[in-house]
């Protein structure tokens, strides 16, 4: 790699270094809480039943114009278990239609659900949120690292976000539950190129590596 220029040498240093690298820009919030959910907790989950009804419209590239992807129907048909009508036989349909607004607003609060459920972060309350969407550029995964590393009392850090993800009485994920109650859990290891990156940092998260670069 040249590193004639500064952003060259900026993204070495954190390949190098730090086993990640900051290639995306757009990295929001909810990347970030959604990287480290899911390196803490060692789980991601299936959410096409949350992702679908949150982003109803799509945007077409090529026409520039929105397109009504998931409709109500469609929403209806396969995950209509998640949805019970007060009268009558089915959900009313402006009801259902102010539901699904108000659930993008607030499930999905940095802009980041998108049709592809692996690549979508959702406003994070709860594990079952927690998607492979690889948006943070292995940021969570460092960040998982840092606080099981040494000095072990970090760890109560990681240990009380751990415990926080298992509440089901806030209201985020209170208004989410009947569609995550849809998701499927999938184990996530590190492996591959991610694992081969995150051992770069190995020398980070020694015991006392910190002490001696300081002093």
């Amino acid at each position: 790699m040249s590193l004639s220029k500064p952003l060259d040498l900026l993204l070495d240093v954190y390949d190098e270094e730090f086993g990640l690298r900051f290639t995306n820009f757009s990295i929001k919030p909810v990347h970030v809480a959604n990287g480290l959910a899911r390196a803490l907790t060692e789980r991601s989950y299936r959410t096409e039943p949350l992702a679908h009804t949150l982003r109803r419209w799509v945007t077409n590239q090529k026409l520039g114009v929105d397109e009504e992807r998931f409709p109500n129907t469609a929403i209806l048909e396969k995950y209509g278990d998640a949805f019970e009508a007060r009268r009558g036989s089915k959900p009313d349909e402006q009801q259902l239609n102010r539901l699904r607004a108000l659930a993008k607003d607030a499930l999905g609060a940095d802009d980041a659900v998108f049709a592809q459920a692996d690549q979508s972060s959702f406003t994070l309350s709860n594990e079952r949120f927690v998607t492979r969407d690889p948006s943070d550029v292995r940021a969570g995964l460092f960040l998982a690292r840092l606080l099981r590393a040494e000095p072990v009392d970090r760890a109560d850090a990681a240990d009380l976000f751990l415990e926080s993800l298992q509440s089901e009485t806030d209201p985020w994920t209170t208004l989410a539950l009947p569609l995550l109650d849809l998701t499927e859990v999938r184990e996530e290891t590190i492996d591959g190129e991610a694992g081969q990156r995150a051992a770069k940092a190995d020398h980070l998260f020694e015991a006392g590596e910190t002490v001696e670069r300081v002093a």
